[in-house]
């Protein structure tokens, strides 16, 4: 059987099962975020491969002199085009394609570990809504049955049967339990509000989703920690970027020109060519900064040995993760069988107390606990079942699966 839980606002409802809920928490702005990182840093990359393309200039002057001389026109002009090219940097550019190969792939793992996270915050969400239903729904069950249980000792009292105080303590109870209603509305409305800032949008809420059942025999390395794994081959690479300074820079250069003259005299004219082509190959390489590349590729070592203590801290973290999270799922296991022999239990009390309270052998304070008890340990087997679900989420989380595959 199936429930929907509204949203109290008036706006246009999404209306799905945990499935629905997780997929479109994707579309939630912290998604958007790591989508938009993603294609920040493949735009960097496609910027720096462009830059070791050939570049090409066009550019032009106009001269005039008071005084002319011999290859000085009093009026010159020219226009001219440029191409320049680099033919080596000292192995840059090899480094940066190395680099951004990894940056990308870190980035699109961070994407998927985000969209990870919004899934498991989202079961959790879910789930959260749940609990506090089943806890009203208790309580509302319980407050039913404590008005029937006041009408009926309210004709006892007027036949003679049953005293005042009776009452009084039924009615107690019916008020603490008005109390603990309203509050419980407050809870679901903070739990609701939470579901939909994760998922964007106001939504219905249906019962009867679940995980599959884990295995144990499945595990991945986990997205972040995936993607911090590159991010330290990604500074590795920094090491070679600023070892790159310390070597030669070779760079190619075709440029054309087409200059005009205009002499008074034409003595001072040496005929120089309109039309001058010209390849220049030059060399530059920097021996001495007093130290500054040293230090930078040093600054560049102490980064990548930082990012590796970094990663090997959270990989611990990650296993010990891990081994909790199948823990805490087999303790949440107990806690179903815990819960079911409460209400096994709480229903027998219930029934022996309700006898033994009608034949007036016990006193309604008895049968008050055990009504009580009888609804809180319904609410606590359907919570344990609940949190249950949350700690296979959790697990497969930890686990490096995808949550959204594992939704029945």
């Amino acid at each position: 059987m199936k429930f929907n839980i509204l949203f109290l606002f008036p706006m246009m409802l999404f209306s799905g099962n945990l499935e629905n809920l997780v997929q479109q928490s994707y579309h939630a702005e912290p998604i958007n975020i790591a989508k938009a990182n993603v294609q920040s840093v493949e735009l960097e990359n496609e910027a720096i491969e462009e830059s070791y393309m050939p570049h090409l200039y066009v550019g032009g002057s106009a001269n005039a002199i008071d005084k002319e001389g011999f290859g000085a026109a009093r009026q010159s002009s020219s226009l001219y085009a440029k191409a320049t090219a680099v033919l080596y940097d000292g192995g840059k550019k090899w480094a940066y394609q190395r680099q951004y190969k990894s940056k990308i792939e870190a980035e699109k793992a961070k994407l998927q570990s985000d969209k990870n996270q919004q899934a498991l915050m989202t079961i959790e969400a879910y789930y959260s809504v749940l609990n506090v239903l089943e806890q009203k729904r208790a309580t509302e069950q319980e407050s039913q049955q404590l008005s029937k249980e006041i009408e009926r000792f309210q004709i006892f009292y007027q036949a003679g049967t049953a005293s005042a105080d009776q009452v009084e303590k039924i009615r107690a109870s019916k008020a603490q339990n008005d109390a603990t209603l309203a509050e419980l509305d407050l809870n679901l409305q903070k739990a609701q509000l939470n579901l939909e800032w994760l998922v964007g949008r106001s939504v219905t809420v249906e019962e009867g989703s679940r995980l599959v059942e884990p295995t144990f025999n499945e595990a991945n390395r986990r997205a972040d920690i995936e993607a911090m794994e590159l991010e330290v081959t990604a500074n590795q690479e920094n090491i070679a970027i600023a070892g790159a300074n310390m070597r030669p820079n070779v760079q190619l250069q075709g440029k054309y020109t087409h200059s005009q003259y205009a002499y008074d005299n034409e003595g001072f004219n040496p005929n120089f060519p309109e039309n001058q082509g010209q390849i220049t190959v030059s060399a530059e390489w920097k021996v001495f900064d007093f130290g500054m590349t040293k230090k930078q590729k040093q600054v560049s070592e102490l980064g990548y040995i930082a990012s590796k203590e970094q990663l090997s801290y959270q990989s611990r973290l990650a296993e010990l993760e891990l081994a909790n999270a199948k823990k805490s799922l087999e303790i949440a296991k107990t806690k179903i069988e815990a819960a079911q022999a409460r209400v096994d239990a709480s229903d027998k009390t219930y029934e022996a107390i309700s006898q033994k309270f009608h034949a007036k052998v016990v006193d309604n304070i008895s049968y008050l606990d055990a009504l009580s008890d009888k609804y809180d340990a319904l609410a606590s087997l359907k919570i344990a079942q609940n949190d249950y679900e949350v700690n296979k989420a959790n697990y497969y989380y930890q686990a490096g699966i995808e949550l959204q595959e594992k939704i029945q």
